[in-house]
């Protein structure tokens, strides 16, 4: 073949894959527009545009290269003479640009317009931590959470923020509507979450941890509950009844609470769990805790024309969003973060978290494809469909630098970048020469 003609052929190639890129996207406003307004490309003297910026990115985010990679592989693709050192500093400008683009696709995303639970929205909320491998301390290197709030009605992300570990899961960050129905595990389950979902005119369902729970039989919170008592005490397998919780400054909230006993056998593995923990952490379990690992306990702000079995079967869907997080990770393949800089793994997390939500966009279009043709949705794999898409997106991408690489002019210029930098340390070649 002849080299400029492969040279040029990849050029073209490069260009119908960038615009298919691009068009997936489907953003607001062009990306020239968006990468000025958030200074994420000021200076054109080296890369040109805020395509070529993006696409690079995207490189970096899926094939796994190093920094010195990503410079060698803009080089020979003709987007930026750049090292590697210039190349950290421009990603880490880029955090705003992206969470805007994120915003905007996720705002995009088709929904499957289901009418469950009484015509009303439900919402599952979570966090999930990305941790930097790398570091002496205990919990591993600086560490991510991500706050994810799933709109379980419409089959689709509703919002994503990412904040650093010392934000803990709150209601307060997440975007909650009159009429929601919010549900979430034991991290939200507090008088004060539920007070503000209150506040905004919408209903919750929080996991509590009873221990954590400050409940009393009436409104000046004298007349202590005792949980302990009414669950060694119960004769059926779900207890259903209201009493007041404490939210803030002795303040107390009225609040139906719903306990349902496990299995035996998850009650079995339930108490194992707390008895590995204490054991790990050189603790002393406590009765109490052995008691409560026996049960499921729920606060809700839900009356009582919703069933405890109703509400029972709603929590259950929250392990919607632990798929969800379980699906990101496993398809990037991250075990933990690389280590760099917190900001240098922000980015990395909102690139990943970018073309999550393409994949999220083109499989509910196929799973609502799949519905008009009237196909059995009983075998429908969204974990397979999501995982295809995935693959798919990854090959569009790579394709780009790998032909790049195969055909580039300048040789020598490529192997030149490969070289490592100046170092004490000797190796053979350097020894013979």
């Amino acid at each position: 073949m002849n080299e400029s003609y492969g040279i040029a052929n990849v050029a073209d190639n490069q260009v119908i894959i960038v615009n298919h890129l691009i068009n997936k996207l489907a953003l607001s406003e062009s990306l020239e527009e968006s990468a000025k307004k958030y200074r994420a490309l000021v200076r054109r003297r080296i890369v040109k545009s805020a395509t070529d910026l993006l696409v690079s990115l995207f490189m970096y985010a899926v094939s796994g290269m190093s920094l010195r990679l990503l410079a060698t592989s803009t080089s020979a693709m003709g987007i930026a003479n750049m090292t590697d050192q210039a190349w950290q500093k421009r990603i880490v400008l880029c955090e705003p640009w992206l969470a805007s683009i994120l915003s905007d696709v996720m705002h995009k995303l088709p929904s499957k317009k289901r009418k469950l639970f009484c015509g009303r929205t439900v919402k599952l909320i979570d966090g999930s931590m990305f941790v930097q491998a790398g570091n002496k301390d205990k919990k591993g290197g600086k560490s991510i959470r991500v706050h994810i709030c799933y709109n379980l009605t419409e089959g689709v992300m509703d919002s994503i923020l990412l904040t650093d570990d010392r934000t803990a899961e709150s209601v307060s960050i997440v975007n909650i509507n009159s009429n929601d129905i919010v549900i979430g595990d034991a991290g939200y389950g507090k008088g004060k979450s539920l007070v503000h979902v209150l506040s905004l005119k919408a209903d919750a369902i929080f996991r509590a941890s009873p221990n954590l729970l400050n409940l009393a039989h009436d409104a000046q919170g004298k007349l202590k509950l005792n949980m302990i008592k009414k669950l060694t005490g119960a004769k059926d397998d779900v207890l259903d009844f209201s009493c007041f919780v404490h939210s803030e400054n002795r303040k107390y909230h009225k609040v139906r609470v719903i306990a349902s006993r496990l299995p035996e056998d998850k009650a079995l593995l339930a108490k194992k769990r707390k008895k590995r923990r204490a054991s790990k952490r050189q603790q002393q379990i406590k009765e109490e805790t052995l008691i409560f690992a026996e049960w499921i306990v729920l606060i809700t702000s839900l009356s009582y024309d919703f069933s405890a079995e109703r509400i029972l079967e709603m929590y259950r869907a929250r392990w919607q969003i632990e798929l969800l997080f379980k699906r990101i990770k496993q398809s990037f393949k991250v075990q933990k973060l690389q280590p760099a800089t917190l900001e240098h793994s922000t980015v990395m997390v909102l690139l990943w978290l970018i073309l999550w939500a393409l994949t999220e966009k083109q499989s509910v279009a196929i799973e609502m494809f799949l519905i008009e043709k009237d196909e059995n949705m009983n075998r429908y794999s969204p974990w397979a469909t999501q995982s295809f898409i995935l693959l798919q997106l990854k090959a569009f991408i790579n394709s780009m630098w790998l032909y790049c690489l195969s055909y580039s002019g300048d040789s020598l210029q490529l192997f030149r970048r490969l070289l490592n930098h100046h170092s004490s340390r000797r190796n053979d070649y350097a020894l013979f020469s």
